[in-house]
């Protein structure tokens, strides 16, 4: 695995202050890079006996690990997808495809021929890619049946009022917070006073967990006027080079953070409770609607179905003539808003026969 990755330049030159969501779409901690390795023999094993395909794998064969990529990415529900073009060696793979977002921004790799890495896969997704991820909690049900391993993820609390900064950071390492068994952990600062930015680095990264503090806003180029100035990062960087890493930590990843580094969960408890809160509003609340959904339209989306056999056609129907564009006014009411949907959905799919 490779060492952990520096905190972006601090001056990146850009003129537009940086955008900062509005509060309802704020959750208490992100993924916000993740490297997972899956046994090849898994991955055989989901193309269901296709020989020509596992024969290809294989073989190395371009057309067929291209064609792996967009399967797995697919299947994995990423919302990311995979480029064209075959690279070399990386990472101790032989071969790798590049992934983009759907707006053609580079987000990660997938690389291939991995028998120096025990014969398996490897997805690697940066902050962008991670961001293109609508539901975790499928990611890491699929990824759990293809007995995917982490081997590396970051896991990012984003305090936009920068409330807890860098100072407080160094002030805790002082007092001895984020000690854990004896030594304190190394401590580093990095940055200017010039408004460019500052991190701090708590544990080396060489050490295989590190938490890095940096002024986000001012790395994206805000400056002391602008909206978003304020903006701290909090981000732990696990390694699985000492540990094993749940595959929970992908559904949910705040408790991770905290587990990891408790001084943190003081202040951002409060938001985890909230969200955890909004969460249960927000399934009772989708539970309720199916229910009344059912009893009003329930024969008449059954008819439709009888009738408009293909998906397509059924999906197409229903978004031309029955939904509406707008959120019901349950959802639009959540503090966490569309953060929350996707665990209620899925909820409801869990308990589906």
């Amino acid at each position: 695995m490779s060492a952990a990755a520096v905190v972006p330049t601090f001056n990146k030159g850009l003129k537009s202050p940086p955008v900062i969501p509005p509060s309802e779409d704020r959750v208490a901690a992100i993924i916000d890079y993740l490297t997972v390795t899956l046994p090849l023999d898994a991955v055989k094993e989901m193309l269901d006996g296709d020989k020509a395909m596992c024969s290809g794998l294989d073989a190395q064969h371009e057309d067929s690990q291209r064609e792996v990529a967009q399967m797995l990415i697919s299947h994995l529900g990423l919302g990311i997808e995979v480029n064209g073009s075959r690279g070399g060696f990386r990472h101790f793979y032989d071969h790798h495809f590049k992934l983009h977002t759907p707006e053609a921004e580079p987000c990660g790799l997938i690389a291939f021929g991995g028998e120096r890495q025990h014969h398996t896969i490897m997805i690697q997704m940066t902050g962008a890619g991670c961001a293109h991820v609508a539901a975790w909690g499928r990611v890491r049900e699929r990824l759990e049946a293809l007995r995917a391993r982490i081997t590396r993820v970051d896991v990012a609390h984003d305090d936009y009022e920068g409330r807890y900064n860098v100072e407080h950071a160094i002030k805790w390492h002082g007092q001895g917070l984020f000690t854990t068994s004896g030594r304190p952990p190394a401590l580093q600062v990095v940055g200017w006073d010039d408004g460019s930015g500052k991190s701090v680095y708590i544990g080396k990264n060489t050490g295989n967990q590190q938490l890095v503090v940096y002024e986000k806003g001012r790395e994206q180029g805000a400056r002391d006027d602008d909206e978003g100035v304020n903006w701290v990062r909090w981000e732990a960087r696990f390694g699985s080079a000492y540990r094993d890493i749940p595959l929970d930590v992908l559904t949910d990843p705040v408790a991770y953070l905290v587990g990891h580094y408790p001084p943190l969960q003081y202040w951002i408890e409060a938001v985890c409770s909230r969200m955890r809160t909004s969460k249960v509003r927000a399934a009772s609340n989708l539970a309720h609607s199916i229910r009344w959904a059912r009893r009003q339209y329930g024969s008449l989306i059954n008819l439709l179905a009888e009738h408009l056999p293909e998906p397509e056609l059924f999906a197409r129907f229903i978004s031309r003539h029955v939904a509406k564009k707008t959120p019901p006014p349950w959802l639009k009411s959540n503090p966490f808003g569309a953060s929350v949907i996707n665990a209620a959905i899925e909820g409801r799919m869990e308990l589906s026969p």
